[in-house]
């Protein structure tokens, strides 16, 4: 591994996971639900409880085992390290309660006062990047087993520097994530504060004075979006094309639900139907100037078809409308941003079917009440200052991501020195590791030794009785 090539601090010793600490993996009671192993009052942990719960315990688990499973399964107590080896790889996390895991960790039940279980913790955290690179299996997967997990290089310390590396870990990792929570509080401030623009832009109040009292300023009217726009389908009959009709290049653009976020056109996924299939198509054309709103699966992404988009020639797909200005007194602009307004999404949702599946029914949308300013010009100040005031807070949010981003790479730069021994300062008073690691030895030694005799009793015992 890269790390052996670091030097370690006067003191340090590199070992293998496997010479200091046992590694024992999980098992699962089979098959998965029977009601003989599973629906008991015993934790049990999956791969899914690691992602559920943040931080390093894990104290709730979805599912749960009978006596049964416990012999069947992984049983540990509380205080136990365990690492995920399938699926999400590489999370430690520390059990909060007596629990199984199922065949998708490893376990380390020996840990003792030897070896800070929360300097482990974090050199787990520290190499995992590393880890799931080394252990590639094809193109994305990456698997685990004891024999890896044991043979990863690990650095060991003085214990008493094990704890003074955790203690400063735990401090600048309590500042970082205050710092962090801060962070994550202005985007949720910036979101609202985006709903809040959008919800008094319809309401005439970015642009207008003293109407607080009333509704709407004077002259706006509410129109039905169907008396002011065309709603358009995409072809959704017999010719609507099959999944091998696409290309990844031809003819025409045909737009996906995929291509349709943030108040814009998105063309990092791409498929093209031929000249053939779109002349046969009947509906479901861009026009310059219609706006796109996606109908099915996530709602209400919305964008302007203008000279800013790359192609011409598209089609939109059955999971989105094409709403075309009929009005010549309504902005296109400013009828995409109505739909990314509350003002829409309340009505939307007041008038939303029922079904499992989410969805915009052209006639629900058609129903929604528009508020429209008397003048298109009124109606092109609001939509600039919509941009202006979004404006501000997109550059904030730009600065916020850059900020968290920045945070990861402190927190992995902290872990980084913590285990090269730059973090806390060496005690040349401290007891070097190859001390520690020959008192670790020992006791393993014994209590091999002793559960070897053990073992030896126990088949004598049953040889009476056979």
């Amino acid at each position: 591994m890269e790390d052996r090539l670091n030097e370690l601090p006067r003191g340090w010793v590199w070992v293998k996971i496997g010479e200091i600490l046992e590694v024992v993996r999980g098992a699962s009671p089979r098959p998965k639900g029977d009601p003989r192993y599973f629906g008991g009052n015993i934790p049990w942990i999956m791969i899914s409880d690691v992602s559920r719960e943040k931080g390093k315990y894990i104290s709730k688990t979805k599912d749960t085992v009978t006596e049964a499973g416990k012999t069947r399964s992984r049983y540990l107590k509380a205080g136990t390290l365990i690492l995920s080896n399938s699926g999400t790889v590489c999370v430690p996390k520390i059990l909060a309660v007596n629990g199984c895991i199922h065949d998708g960790f490893v376990a380390f039940p020996d840990l003792d006062e030897n070896i800070n279980i929360l300097f482990c913790y974090y050199y787990f955290d520290h190499i995992r990047p590393r880890i799931i690179q080394e252990n590639k299996q094809g193109v994305t997967q990456v698997n685990l087993n004891t024999d890896i997990v044991r043979n990863i290089d690990f650095p060991v310390p003085p214990l008493p520097e094990q704890h003074r590396i955790v203690a400063k870990v735990e401090e600048l990792f309590t500042r970082l994530d205050a710092g962090v929570e801060a962070l994550r509080k202005i985007k949720v401030q910036l979101r609202r504060y985006r709903q809040a623009v959008l919800k008094h832009a319809f309401e005439g109040k970015l642009t207008n004075d003293n109407i607080m009292e009333r509704r709407f300023p004077h002259g706006w009217k509410l129109f039905p979006v169907g008396e002011v726009v065309k709603t358009i389908d995409g072809d959704r009959g017999p010719n609507y094309p099959k999944k091998h009709e696409f290309a990844e290049r031809g003819h025409c653009l045909f737009l996906s639900t995929k291509n349709v976020r943030d108040g814009k056109f998105v063309f990092d996924e791409n498929i093209f139907i031929s000249k053939e299939k779109d002349e046969i198509l009947r509906s479901g054309r861009l026009s310059v100037n219609d706006v796109v709103i996606t109908t099915r699966g996530t709602l209400g992404n919305v964008a302007l078809f203008d000279e800013r988009v790359p192609f011409k020639n598209i089609r939109i797909n059955s999971g989105m409308l094409i709403l075309r200005v009929l009005n010549p007194m309504l902005n296109n602009y400013y009828l995409m941003k109505f739909v990314s307004s509350p003002l829409f999404i309340k009505q939307l949702k007041e008038k939303q079917s029922g079904t499992a599946q989410p969805q915009i029914p052209a006639n629900v949308l058609r129903e929604i009440a528009l508020p429209i300013p008397p003048t298109i010009e009124e109606q092109e100040n609001i939509v600039a200052e919509i941009e202006s005031r979004l404006s501000i807070a997109d550059n904030m949010e730009k600065v916020t991501e850059q900020s968290l981003k920045q945070s990861e790479r402190l927190r992995q730069s902290i872990l980084k020195r913590a285990f090269e021994g730059r973090l806390v300062p060496q005690d040349p008073t401290d007891e070097p590791a190859e001390k520690l690691l020959e008192r670790i030895k020992e006791e393993r030694a014994k209590l091999e030794a002793g559960g070897n005799r053990e073992k030896t009793s126990k088949r004598k015992k049953s040889s009476r009785w056979s």
